[in-house]
């Protein structure tokens, strides 16, 4: 599995989830100028409170895709030839793949399935510095590092 078609498909998946925040907080921002003021003056301010607190959800939704892309651009472009589990590196295991330094769902390649973990979750601590040849745990499951990408 080449580590800039991961990177590249990566890139896809994230630019739809930044689309969809784009299109959700214009359809909120169009929602809370179509808010009429009526009689019950409560009412219509917790419905602009909570249009406000969901635009904030949606812009934090935002703000992590577009940190997610810039990651792994950086990962995609990195041509170091990695010895040692670090951030960025697409560890190959006799099980799923996992790329290091950006938090996703699984990715399906068709080489098989990819999950990408921060550099600060638990399991990138516990891999960090292993090598090729290496036993390491994926929740219940043993598996070899096969290659380091």
């Amino acid at each position: 599995m080449d580590k800039r078609l991961v990177c590249a498909r990566i890139c896809s998946h994230l630019e739809k989830s930044k689309d969809e925040s784009i299109r959700q907080l214009q359809s909120l921002k169009q929602s809370l100028l179509s808010e009429s003021k009526s009689s019950a003056g409560d009412k219509h301010e917790t419905a602009r409170a909570m249009i406000h607190q969901e635009m904030r959800q949606v812009n934090d939704t935002l703000v992590r895709a577009e940190r997610a892309l810039q990651e792994v651009n950086q990962i995609g472009e990195s041509k170091v030839s990695p010895v040692r589990v670090a951030s960025g590196v697409l560890v190959e295991t006799d099980g799923p793949w996992v790329l290091v330094g950006v938090a996703l769902n699984r990715i399906d390649m068709r080489e098989g399935h990819v999950y990408g973990v921060s550099s600060e979750a638990p399991l990138a601590k516990a891999w960090h510095g292993a090598e090729v040849g290496d036993v390491k745990s994926l929740g219940p499951n043993q598996l070899t590092i096969v290659a380091l990408h």
